[in-house]
């Protein structure tokens, strides 16, 4: 069963759908999508995850972003902290229209929105965590590495990359600090530095227009280490190990430092799945994973214990 819903966070609707299961409502997850204007569908990424959670028990709900869809306000001119507490507002809903046993609604981000719960997860009723190809690194460190697999890709030589590479981290650094980003436009625009910017271009690193440099400016400071520090939650981590866009290793390690000191990480990385879980040409979901993460929603909400 599925019904059209609305939360409301500081005056602004969020609209959404909750999806019931047919048999006994066993969890709730609050699914978050990843960057940009993502719907309550995230493009293709929730609808093969939330079906094979519905089918096993799991009460599921998701929001289109602030500014998509039918939810007003505009998600470009809020930080990550205002999304976590839009995912917190939905949560909520979802406990109090999904018929959810109490105690048992977590939280789902898929790659920045794996950023998005890590905050929101702070509030005490999130009963786990499930970050889906979801950084464990600084936001800047994130884009650095999605921008160097990227430009690793053109037929760039070497040099060319790391000075594009370059380029880039110090427009990152101008937005960071604030400074103002005409000055640095016109230079990368000279003549000297323009074949660099034509490379980050090439690579899909365009530089952003001004509303995007308004949202970057809010979230390219955000390191998610001390949320991860104040997790007391079970988290699972699922990334797939062709990932173009975050660094997996790095971001296990980072779990792995924090929730995994303290007994409640699991960590599941797919071989040659890419951020979005697909494998094969055409891409295609991994077969069973999104059964993977039915089984340890159920594992600890039963009280069963983090690991199988």
């Amino acid at each position: 069963t599925m019904f059209d819903v609305v939360a409301s966070n500081g005056g602004t609707d969020l609209a959404g759908s909750v999806w019931i299961p047919r048999s006994e409502v066993r969890a709730g997850v609050l699914m978050f999508p990843g960057s940009g204007p993502a719907d309550r569908h995230n493009d293709v990424v929730f609808p093969p995850i939330r079906d094979r959670l519905v089918a096993r028990g799991i009460a599921v709900a998701s929001f289109d972003k602030r500014g998509v869809g039918s939810s007003g306000g505009d998600w470009r001119t809020v930080g990550l902290d205002v999304l976590a507490s839009d995912a917190v507002a939905e949560m909520d809903v979802l406990e109090a229209d999904g018929g959810v046993p109490a105690g048992r609604v977590g939280l789902l981000g898929h790659s920045q929105g794996g950023w998005v719960v890590l905050e929101a997860a702070a509030d005490e009723r999130t009963a786990f965590v499930v970050t889906h190809s979801g950084p464990g690194v600084a936001v800047w460190e994130q884009v650095g590495h999605a921008a160097r697999m990227a430009l690793a890709s053109t037929t760039a030589t070497a040099s060319a990359i790391d000075a594009a590479a370059v380029l880039l981290v110090e427009g990152m650094e101008v937005l960071r600090e604030g400074r103002p980003w005409q000055a640095f436009a016109d230079r990368v625009a000279g003549p000297l530095l323009a074949p660099h910017t034509a490379l980050l271009e090439r690579a899909g690193f365009a530089w952003p227009t001004s509303s995007d440099r308004r949202f970057l400016r809010l979230i390219l400071g955000y390191d998610p280490a001390p949320a991860l520090e104040r997790l007391h939650r079970p988290v699972l981590a699922v990334h797939g190990a062709a990932d173009a866009l975050v660094p997996v290793d790095r971001s296990v390690e980072a779990f792995e430092r924090s929730v995994g000191r303290r007994g409640l990480l699991t960590t599941i990385v797919f071989p040659g799945a890419d951020h979005r879980l697909r494998i094969g040409d055409p891409p295609r979901p991994v077969p069973g994973y999104p059964d993977a993460i039915a089984d340890w929603i159920l594992r600890v909400t039963s009280g069963k214990g983090v690991h199988p």
